[in-house]
């Protein structure tokens, strides 16, 4: 007796296989902000420690970018003065630096592989060292680049923009 013969399921759907980002693409509009953050702590951090920005007790020489800073730290009311911003400045220093480099890793890994993007290309440095001064944004705009690549490829541009078949 033959069993009765199930049809055939529908065959899979194969996702396409991911857009491959061939260029940077840098940071527009708000993204300037968490850069400006950054190079501010960045330049803080060299001013505490280049400086010795709230190393001594005694006040710095004066014309020093240390005693311009102190000054300007004392005027605002910072609380602790150059001392207290130093510590602070130190608090945030390897939560920072962890955070940062983190981000790069995980740029690499989840996006960078995943795109196309070979490692140790100028692209690759570009956007690997976009994320460790943005952190966030770049993964952001990268999923945006991402995304308007797929747009594109869905509207069945080629790699030149024009149309496929025609």
């Amino acid at each position: 007796m033959a069993s009765p013969q199930s049809p055939d399921p529908a065959p899979a759907v194969r996702p396409a296989p991911p857009v491959t980002v061939r260029k940077y693409h840098p940071p527009l509009g708000l993204d300037w902000v968490v850069i400006a953050g950054m190079t501010a702590y960045i330049a803080s951090f060299a001013l505490v420690h280049l400086c010795g920005l709230g190393s001594s007790p005694s006040p710095p020489p004066p014309g020093s970018p240390s005693s311009f800073a102190a000054a300007l730290l004392e005027a605002t009311g910072f609380p602790g003065g150059a001392p207290g911003f130093r510590r602070l400045v130190d608090a945030i220093a390897a939560p920072v630096l962890a955070i940062h480099v983190a981000e790069a890793w995980w740029m690499d890994r989840s996006r960078l592989a995943a795109h196309g993007v070979a490692r140790g290309t100028a692209v690759w440095w570009a956007w690997v060292g976009g994320c460790l001064v943005e952190g966030v944004t770049a993964f952001r705009r990268f999923d945006r680049v991402v995304a308007a690549l797929e747009e594109e490829r869905g509207r069945g541009r080629g790699k030149g923009g024009e149309r496929r078949g025609s």
